[in-house]
């Protein structure tokens, strides 16, 4: 019988390594789905999220705020954007991702008005910290 490889020690991977296999676990996840650093800010997403709400590519959303991508008509570059106006106070998706970035699993329902002639947007999310090289990472599920 010969030797069997051991599987690599979590240990062993680097920052980087980490980041990599969790862009390609979002790839392969069903339905929309979206790395988030702590700052709520766009790391990642996989093809059905970018299909659903980027409007641009993929690479102008990164570092975008939630509320920016999915063109919610509170932030603004003059009231602080995503997070930072008194409409803000009762967002379920900001709650969800201010709670994840705790450590929590969250789940919610959001209804987000959007700018224009855009449709509310009825979401259902999971959220899940993911903490790698000391960094903490939200993966962001769309549930419906």
């Amino acid at each position: 019988m010969s030797p069997v490889a051991s599987a690599p020690n979590a240990t062993d991977y680097t920052q980087q390594e980490s980041l990599t296999f969790a862009v390609e676990l979002l790839a392969s996840m069903p339905g929309a789905a979206a790395i988030l650093n702590r700052r709520r800010e766009l790391l990642a997403a996989n093809a059905d999220f970018s299909r659903r709400f980027l409007s641009g590519s993929d690479q102008e959303a990164v570092g975008q705020s939630p509320g920016v991508i999915l063109q919610c008509v509170n932030p603004g570059p003059d009231n602080g954007g995503c997070g930072h106006t008194s409409a803000c106070a009762s967002c379920g998706l900001l709650h969800a991702l201010v709670q994840a970035a705790g450590g929590d699993v969250t789940r919610a329902r959001c209804a987000i008005e959007r700018a224009g002639s855009l449709p509310v947007l009825d979401l259902a999310v999971r959220i899940r910290p993911l903490d790698v090289g000391g960094e903490r990472f939200l993966i962001v599920s769309v549930l419906d």
